[in-house]
């Protein structure tokens, strides 16, 4: 199985690791890992931590 999880932080947006986010079996986002997921049109299967560093409306964006 093929699990990423996001976390804060700065990501780099290479071709290679866009087609390994895509191709993952479970995507999980930890704070604010949520925003890189959203920022990348990604939906993570869970979105965990104690939500201090997350952007309130990224936490409403996936609240809905």
């Amino acid at each position: 199985m093929h699990v990423v999880i996001f976390t804060g932080g700065v990501f780099r947006s290479e071709k290679k690791i866009i087609q390994l986010l895509k191709t993952a079996d479970m995507l999980i986002a930890a704070d604010s890992g949520a925003q890189a997921a959203k920022e990348l049109h990604l939906l993570p299967q869970a979105i965990i931590g104690d939500f201090d560093s997350l952007n309130p409306s990224v936490h409403d964006f996936y609240a809905k």
